[in-house]
């Protein structure tokens, strides 16, 4: 119930986000004003400008407290709506790999002085059985990105399966991303609502299947 609310909050939060922005000139101004000096500085220095992307959606992925999304609308305008969507998503692999690496060679240290070995062990063999795999396809898609990927590093599950899962996951997730912000920048409320509302659904639904699952281990 508290992820269907935070979940809900989210929602709302987009829509008003969008309703400020279409009904405030000022800040419509403003906002090409910083997305023309973005192109201008992409105009000629395209490769710096590409890295710049990739690195801070790479840091976004791999730590929950920074976002890269402020940079989305910008390089919308850039790239396009499916190049944006598509270095998104690669960004996002190369994050959940390096946090996946980072928790497997270095975090058990950490994690071991905060959760007994004992109960590493019972997740480890949650994760091996045939439902790890979808259990951790619904992992990335409700969970912040980061989590998943320390947490699959730390018990050790098979690189090559996170990896599979978490682009699965991830794919719908970047293009979701990229189409609702054009479609606020675009001011285009139907659109909107309608991508909106499907993730809130299916967050919504994934959520409690995920919690029902994990139920007995949490």
């Amino acid at each position: 119930m508290k992820a269907y609310k935070k979940n809900l909050i989210l929602f709302f939060a987009i829509i008003v986000i969008a309703l400020l922005f279409w009904s405030s000139v000022s800040l419509q101004n403003y906002f090409y004003d910083v997305v023309l000096i973005m192109e201008n500085y992409a105009e000629n220095h395209e490769l710096m400008a590409f890295f710049v992307f990739i690195f801070f959606s790479v840091f976004s992925a791999m730590f929950f407290m920074f976002s890269s999304i402020w940079l989305v609308p910008a390089a919308i305008f850039i790239w396009g709506e499916f190049l944006t969507a598509n270095f998104l998503f690669v960004s996002w692999i190369i994050g959940a790999a390096l946090s996946y690496s980072i928790a497997r060679y270095a975090g058990y240290l950490v994690f071991d002085k905060i959760i007994s070995s004992g109960k590493i062990s019972r997740y480890r063999d949650f994760f091996r059985d045939e439902e790890g795999f979808w259990m951790i396809f619904l992992l990335r898609l409700v969970l912040p990105s980061e989590i998943p990927g320390y947490a699959m590093g730390v018990i050790g599950y098979n690189f090559g399966k996170y990896l599979l899962a978490t682009a699965l996951a991830e794919l719908p997730y970047a293009f979701l991303t990229v189409f609702l912000i054009d479609s606020i920048i675009n001011q285009e409320p139907t659109t909107l609502i309608i991508l909106a509302g499907i993730w809130l659904i299916a967050t919504s639904i994934l959520t409690k299947i995920l919690y029902s699952k994990f139920k007995k281990e949490i």
